[in-house]
């Protein structure tokens, strides 16, 4: 069997195979974000097998017949347990593997699919983030950061993720041209998505993203088109990465007193959207764009305690 890559870098010279060929439209079929962590997931699998590279695995396993296959996987599901890996990133890790051997059945490179389930993940154990009160706070303490640049940065990022519910890879991704500030229009690459899609910016999103822009022009590097960029370090003037945002948040949070991140703004929002527009799931899910209404449903249980008021009124009767 021809060994497959996983190698992003640039098409060598030479021509590829036809197993180069299949896995380079695998990769090519994803979004950016999902490309990469699968190229980095399946680089972990070589490492659990000792493969010298991520292709060198792939071809490993697809050689193997479908019984052996499924039992080397269970293994690496075990392995990954063992090392206490939350379900959520060792499914994601089989969900690479699988999508890999089902493209490759496909196309004739191997007559076996996996059959290993991933794990039953905990989800959305806390739904709340640091809510109304406590991302007003945040606000309020950003701006009083001596840094100008950064205090009208910060507050941008902070209306964002909670105006509009973005998440930080969104944030991280705006481009100057994804922005229609006259307009009070702005195009996000969502979860999932291969094309940007137009979001409504509040007047008071707005606002913040102007005032960030005008401070934007003295600290960014020359031709940079990222609407957020980092202010310290080596990569002052360039784009944040999404390691950045995460500290921007945690520390504007700690010093409001709350111990918050990123996703936690999202959930502010969300929760938010269902205690303001009266519970309406269906607003509540379009805002969130969440593609199962059962994901927002869990915000909303979660808000209103459903449970434990329930428990509450049958310990009453005791």
């Amino acid at each position: 069997m021809n060994e497959l890559t996983v190698s992003q870098a640039a098409i060598p010279a030479v021509a590829e195979t036809p197993a180069e060929r299949l896995y380079r439209a695998f990769l090519e079929s994803q979004t950016a974000n999902t490309r990469a962590a699968y190229a980095k997931d399946i680089d972990f699998f070589a490492s659990f097998l000792g493969e010298p590279s991520a292709a060198s695995a792939m071809s490993h396993l697809l050689a193997l017949s479908g019984g052996d296959g499924n039992a080397l996987l269970l293994d690496y599901r075990t392995h990954m347990v063992d090392a206490k890996l939350a379900p959520s990133t060792i499914n994601r890790r089989l969900s690479a593997i699988r999508s890999a051997a089902k493209l490759a059945r496909t196309i004739g490179f191997s007559n076996w699919e996996p059959e290993v389930a991933g794990l039953k993940a905990q989800v959305y154990r806390d739904t709340t983030g640091p809510g109304l009160e406590g991302t007003r706070t945040m606000i309020e303490i950003a701006l009083t950061n001596t840094h100008p640049g950064i205090a009208v940065r910060d507050v941008a990022l902070i209306r964002l993720m909670f105006d509009l519910a973005l998440r930080r890879g969104e944030c991280v991704s705006l481009d100057l041209e994804d922005l229609d500030l006259a307009g009070k229009r702005i195009w996000i690459l969502g979860k999932g998505r291969k094309q940007k899609e137009a979001r409504t910016l509040p007047d008071k999103t707005a606002v913040a993203l102007t005032a960030w822009l005008d401070e934007r022009e003295k600290y960014a590097a020359p031709e940079q088109h990222a609407v957020f960029i980092s202010l310290s370090g080596n990569s002052h003037g360039r784009r944040i990465t999404g390691r950045g945002v995460h500290w921007v948040i945690a520390g504007v949070g700690a010093d409001s007193g709350y111990k918050t991140r990123p996703h936690g703004l999202r959930h502010a929002s969300i929760t938010t959207a269902l205690d303001v527009n009266n519970g309406d799931l269906r607003a509540a899910q379009q805002h969130a764009r969440h593609a199962n209404p059962q994901t927002t449903m869990r915000y909303d249980d979660n808000r209103r305690d459903l449970a434990g008021k329930v428990a509450e009124s049958i310990a009453n009767v005791l």
